[in-house]
């Protein structure tokens, strides 16, 4: 490709303030001669959206690889490479390459954490753009956890009546004021 690729992807939560710092530090240190890539499946991240928008200031080019039918909301001025599976597509972009990935962290999402360990698994160093550029050490793809099947749970069902509701109720108040030293 000829210029260093960043890519940027995820779904964890962060602030417009530190995209912006970590993005300006990071092109302030290694160049400006980059490619930003954003690879996603239905629509850009709100962090995706702001790493767009200040590397657009800056003057970086932006690359969407997405699926065809995905929103490419709010990152105007880029080029869009369609894709049906922008994982893999953005792997072989940036292996090879001089490229880093910096992810917007979030242990609970898929798709974040099977590009890091693809990435892993083509050389390609991550970065946690959430919490000051950590270094990300993906291991498996996250997995689902199964769901429970409430089907074979008995179901109990509990009935209290009104009026042994009523003086229950009407027991524990009695208490709690005598214990204040309120008579009644």
């Amino acid at each position: 490709m000829g210029s260093k690729i960043v890519v940027v992807a995820g779904n964890g939560e962060t602030t417009r303030v530190n995209v912006e710092a970590l993005l300006e530090d990071y092109y302030r240190g290694k160049g400006k001669d980059v490619v930003l890539v954003l690879p996603f499946n239905d629509r850009p991240s709100q962090g995706q959206v702001w790493a767009h928008q200040v590397s657009s200031e800056l003057g970086i080019p932006t690359t969407v690889i997405c699926p065809e039918n995905s929103v490419v909301m709010s990152i105007g001025n880029s080029s869009v490479h369609n894709s049906a599976n922008p994982i893999q597509e953005v792997v072989e972009m940036a292996s090879g390459e001089d490229s880093v990935a910096l992810l917007l962290w979030n242990d609970t999402d898929s798709f974040t954490a099977s590009l890091a360990a693809a990435f892993k698994e083509a050389s390609v160093p991550c970065y946690d753009l959430c919490v000051g550029l950590v270094e990300v050490s993906a291991g498996k793809p996250f997995v689902e956890p199964e769901k429970v099947v409430t089907e074979k749970i008995p179901q109990v069902e509990t009935v209290l009546r009104t009026p042994d509701l009523e003086k229950a109720i009407t027991q524990a108040v009695l208490k709690v004021l005598k214990d204040f030293g309120i008579a009644i």
